[in-house]
């Protein structure tokens, strides 16, 4: 059996994500992924995310992204999950004047 690096069980079930750094000195990685919705901008970007590589690890194994990064804000995990910025949450779905 191959030795899956945590990149490759991530890519696995996350098609956008493409890499991540860990940044010892702030303890955080730096996360790239494709924006899923190419036609609102740039299309790969990154994001620092509060999180270290064992925490990276337990969701790449398949532990819940609320119990493996507590500290991640709800937004940088959704960004893990989707590739999705809340820019493009605003683009994709504005507020309508009242």
């Amino acid at each position: 059996m191959k030795h899956q690096s945590i990149t490759e069980k991530i890519q696995e079930r996350k098609a956008h994500f493409v890499s991540w750094t860990f940044l010892p000195e702030t303890d955080t990685i730096k996360v790239s992924c494709r924006n899923p919705f190419a036609e609102l901008g740039e299309v790969i970007r990154e994001r620092e995310i509060q999180c270290n590589v064992a925490q990276l690890k337990l969701w790449a194994e398949g532990e819940s992204i609320q119990v493996a990064m507590p500290k991640a804000s709800p937004e940088d995990r959704e960004f893990l999950i989707s590739g999705c910025t809340p820019e493009d949450w605003d683009a994709m779905f504005p507020m309508e004047d009242e």
